[in-house]
């Protein structure tokens, strides 16, 4: 008896392992918070982005603008110093480095490797700076908080958590998101929202 209880427990358990996607509590939260913030496709948010890799790291003030698919990433360095503008769509990006000839890449990933030395995930921090995952058919892993809203994600080898939400004009975002792929991690804390 006591070998077919330890049996099932084994079961169970290596059954909760292979489930890797946890639904949220409030599923119909959930489902409306979601239905509504993918409605959000026009931003601008401003903040704070830090970063590294395993040699070294750096920070930046930023301020993103995004209307559709259209995006306007500008990064300044500490006292306005060294300011960098990425902007593009789904298949074109342009990197302007203060006044040298601007760079050009087929995606934005392309041109922050040119930056950072690696590439941060632009196109899918379209969707993690709303608290949602980004579409994509890779597995993924997420938890949620109780109020339906994203706590934890792993998505395309990035493990990232989302904190600090707020409401702004009926949205709940995010103000804070870490992300975490090897040796390369970013903190972006975001101070202002601005959702049209």
């Amino acid at each position: 008896m006591q070998r077919i209880i330890f049996l099932l427990f084994t079961i169970l358990v290596s059954s909760c392992a292979i489930n890797k996607n946890y639904s949220p509590l409030n599923t119909i939260g959930w489902e409306q918070h979601l239905n509504k913030i993918t409605q959000l496709d026009h931003w601008i948010l401003q903040g704070k982005i830090g970063y590294r890799d395993s040699k070294e790291g750096g920070a930046a003030w930023i301020s993103w603008d995004q209307r559709g698919d259209v995006f306007d990433v500008k990064l300044n360095g500490p006292l306005g110093i060294g300011t960098t503008r990425i902007t593009g769509n789904q298949y074109h990006a342009q990197l302007q480095r203060g006044a040298r000839q601007p760079d050009t890449a087929s995606s934005a990933e392309d041109l922050t490797e040119l930056l950072f030395g690696w590439q941060w995930p632009v196109k899918q921090l379209r969707f993690w700076i709303r608290g949602i995952a980004a579409p994509s058919s890779s597995k993924m892993m997420s938890i949620y908080n109780s109020d339906g809203t994203l706590s934890s994600l792993k998505q395309s080898g990035w493990a990232l958590q989302f904190s600090d939400y707020q409401n702004i004009k009926g949205w709940r975002l995010p103000g804070n998101i870490q992300g975490k792929k090897g040796t390369y991690q970013f903190n972006l804390k975001i101070k202002t929202w601005l959702p049209n």
